[in-house]
């Protein structure tokens, strides 16, 4: 039967057996250099930065208008909100009401 290996030590092994055949990168990713014929070397087109412009011109209108938007919003009073979020009428706001005259008849007081 085989004992299990922990994960440490499968990384371990496989480490070494990378460095021994020669593939083993001790570095960053970020710092790998840059090979020729590289996807990443392709300039973008004309048409390409012209859609990167438009959506980060779509991302600054949304996050400016959220701006705006936060601060004309009226604070609510923290006693008329409930845990949902909506509105509650408190006692004074229960009088102001219309009230149904025929159902004012039948409930008694």
């Amino acid at each position: 039967m085989n004992t299990p290996r922990t994960i440490e030590e499968v990384m371990r092994d496989m480490n070494a057996w990378a460095a021994a055949e020669g593939i083993a990168f001790d570095g960053d990713p970020w710092s790998v250099p840059p090979v020729d014929g590289s996807i990443f070397d392709i300039l973008p087109t004309p048409e390409a930065e012209a859609r990167i412009a438009r959506l980060r011109a779509r991302r600054l209108a949304r996050v400016e208008s959220a701006r705006r938007a936060s601060e004309q919003a009226p604070e609510a009073p923290d006693k008329a909100r409930t845990d949902n979020g909506l509105q509650t009428a408190t006692e004074d706001d229960r009088a102001h009401l219309p009230v149904n005259e025929e159902l004012k008849e039948e409930v008694p007081s």
